[in-house]
C-alpha cells in the first residue's frame, strides 16, 4: 500500500519543518465552538459523574500558568495548547459536548447514526485544525492525531482505574456523527469511539445556552492549497475508523495502577533542570517498563515500539540494555529557545516501523502514539517526576543511535524533568 496517508506521514515524519510555514489568515480566538442547545446541570448520578470524571481527568482546564508560552493547561499535552483533540459523548441517543472553557456540558443535538444503544454511552473522539493549522500547515494533521492520543489514554485509564469496562470500536464512518452536530468542516476529521455500559441515571437538561462557532462564516481553508490533506481528509472522515474485523478492549486484569495525574513540567522556569542529579535508577525504569508493556494491551495498536535514553545507556521495551554514548544537545532539531536538553537525564522515545503503520493504518498508530506518551506521563507522575512531550527532535540523529533504516520513522519523544515546578494536583488528596 502507498496510499496518499502514508505518503504524507513519510513526508512528514522526517522533514516536517522544512516543509512548514506559518499562515495567519484565520480569525482566531481559543473557544473554537458554542452550540444552540440545553446546558446539563451537575446531580450525583453515576451516569453524570462518570462523564464528569472523564472530562475533569482529560480535558477540563485545571492550572492557569503565566509564566508559560500557553497558559492554560489540562492534563492531556496538546500542540500550542490549542486542545486540537475534542469529544463528543453520545448518550441517549444525544450528542453531548464538552466545552473545556466554561467547564460545561450541553446537548449538542440528536444522534441519527444506526446501531447506536441507549444502554451504552459512547465517547467519540475527532480533531479540528482550525486553529493549529494556521501555524503548521499540512503537519498539523500529524499533530492532532499524536493529541488525540494523549486524550484517549486518560479516558481509558480512567475507566480502567474505575473498572469500568470499555469497547474502542472501528466500524463506524465519523463524517456521519459530525454532520449530526451540525458543525462539520474540512478542517475536522474523527480519530476514535469508545462504548461503555450505561450506568443509572439521568442528566440533568436544564437552562437554554446559545453560542455560535468562531470563524463558521469563513469562506476559505488554509488547508485547500496542500498538497495531501485536501486528498487525505475528506477520505478519512468517510470510511470506517479502521479497516479492521477486531475490537481493542479494556484489559484491566493486567492494568497496573496509574494515578490520576500529569505532573505538568510547560512553563518557562520548567524547560530546563534545576538539577542533573535527580532521576529515577535503572531498576525503577526497567519496572515502570514491565508497567507500560502491561498498559500496552489496551491501546489501539501494539505495534509501536519505545526506548528510554540515558547519556550512557538505551532501554528498550523488550528489556535489553545497550550501552550507548548520547549527546542530548544533538537531539533536539534546532537551538530551541528555551530548552536546555543537556540539563536532563531521561529521554522517551517512539518510533515505528513503515510495514506497521501501513498495516495498522496512519491514524490508529499516530493515536497510539499520543496514547503511549501520555501513559508514560502518568508512569513518571508515579514516580514523582514531571514530564514533557515534545516533537521538533532531530530524526536523523535518533535515527542513528538508535540504528533505524529509512524503512523506520521516529515518531515522538518526551522528557522527563527533574525541577521543581507548580504541578496539576487539582482534583486529587
Amino acid at each position: 500500500m502507498n496510499s496518499s496517508d502514508f505518503k504524507y506521514y513519510k513526508r512528514y515524519s522526517g522533514d516536517r519543518y522544512n516543509l512548514t510555514q506559518l499562515t495567519h489568515g484565520t480569525s482566531f480566538l481559543k473557544k473554537q465552538y458554542g452550540f444552540t442547545g440545553h446546558k446539563i446541570e451537575p446531580n450525583n448520578t453515576e451516569v453524570f459523574k462518570l462523564i464528569q470524571g472523564l472530562m475533569d481527568h482529560s480535558l477540563k482546564i485545571v492550572r492557569f500558568d503565566v509564566l508559560s508560552r500557553y497558559q492554560d493547561h489540562n492534563h492531556s499535552p496538546s500542540t500550542r495548547n490549542m486542545h486540537s483533540a475534542q469529544v463528543l459523548f453520545i448518550i441517549d441517543k444525544k450528542y453531548i459536548f464538552y466545552d473545556l472553557y466554561e467547564d460545561v456540558f450541553i446537548v449538542a443535538g440528536h444522534c441519527s447514526v444506526s446501531g447506536i444503544s441507549t444502554d451504552k454511552i459512547y465517547i467519540f473522539g475527532f480533531s479540528d485544525l482550525i486553529n493549529i493549522s494556521r501555524y503548521y500547515g499540512e503537519f498539523s494533521f500529524y499533530l492532532s492525531i499524536l493529541d488525540a492520543g494523549h486524550v484517549l489514554g486518560n479516558l481509558k485509564n480512567y475507566l480502567n482505574s474505575k473498572v469500568f469496562k470499555w469497547t474502542q470500536m472501528f466500524k463506524i464512518m465519523p463524517v456521519q456523527i459530525l454532520k449530526d452536530v451540525c458543525f462539520y468542516s474540512c478542517e475536522m476529521f474523527g480519530t476514535f469511539l469508545l462504548s461503555v455500559v450505561r450506568p443509572e441515571g439521568d442528566l440533568n437538561i436544564n437552562s437554554q445556552v446559545a453560542h455560535k462557532r468562531i470563524a463558521e462564516d469563513k469562506s476559505f481553508s488554509e488547508l485547500e492549497a496542500t498538497e495531501y490533506l485536501k486528498l487525505i481528509l475528506p477520505n478519512v472522515n468517510n470510511k470506517m475508523l479502521a479497516n479492521r474485523k477486531d475490537k481493542v478492549q479494556s484489559n484491566v486484569s493486567n492494568f497496573p495502577y496509574l494515578p490520576q495525574k500529569r505532573n505538568s513540567a510547560h512553563n518557562m522556569v520548567g524547560n530546563f533542570n534545576l538539577t542533573t542529579e535527580d532521576t529515577i535508577s535503572d531498576l525503577e525504569l526497567q519496572n515502570q517498563i514491565n508497567n507500560l508493556n502491561a498498559f500496552q494491551k489496551n491501546i489501539t495498536s501494539l505495534k509501536q515500539r519505545y526506548c528510554f535514553l540515558r547519556k550512557d545507556k538505551i532501554f528498550y521495551d523488550s528489556g535489553e540494555v545497550k550501552n550507548s554514548n548520547v549527546n542530548f544537545k544533538n537531539i533536539l532539531y534546532d537551538d530551541h529557545e528555551f530548552f536546555d536538553l543537556n540539563t536532563f537525564n531521561l529521554i522517551c522515545v517512539i518510533y515505528s516501523n513503515d510495514i506497521d503503520v501501513q498495516t495498522e493504518g496512519v491514524i490508529n498508530s499516530l493515536l497510539s502514539c499520543g496514547e503511549l506518551m501520555q501513559v508514560i506521563g502518568l508512569a513518571l507522575s508515579n514516580s514523582g517526576k514531571s514530564f514533557r512531550p515534545m516533537k521538533n527532535y532531530n530524526d536523523n540523529y535518533l535515527k542513528s543511535i538508535l540504528k533505524l533504516n529509512a524503512n523506520a520513522e521516529i515518531n515522538y519523544i518526551g522528557v522527563e524533568c527533574s525541577n521543581p515546578v507548580e504541578q496539576i494536583s487539582e482534583f486529587y488528596d
